[in-house]
């Protein structure tokens, strides 16, 4: 469900496509729904709904991050920004 959502959002909004195919967008994504699966144990239907907030939140960040890093990649920074 997030690296989906991650995707999508980023290819809605319009992203670098070569990002996208990478897969860089949705492992963000991935690992929003990992991490509120695991710690956010309220019930199954509020995890859904916050991975899905969350894994569409790490799209633009991902977008906003990059230039801020310079040459250093940024990886999973706007999973633990979004989390």
């Amino acid at each position: 469900v997030g690296g989906t959502t991650a995707t999508g959002t980023a290819a809605g909004l319009g992203l670098d496509g070569d990002a996208i195919k990478a897969g860089l967008h949705g492992y963000n994504g991935v690992l929003v729904g990992c991490a509120f699966s695991q710690f956010l144990a309220i019930s199954a239907p509020a995890a859904s709904v916050a991975t899905v907030a969350g894994a569409a939140a790490t799209a633009p960040l991902v977008a906003v991050l990059k230039p801020l890093c310079g040459q250093v990649p940024q990886y999973t920074l706007a999973f633990n920004v979004a989390t």
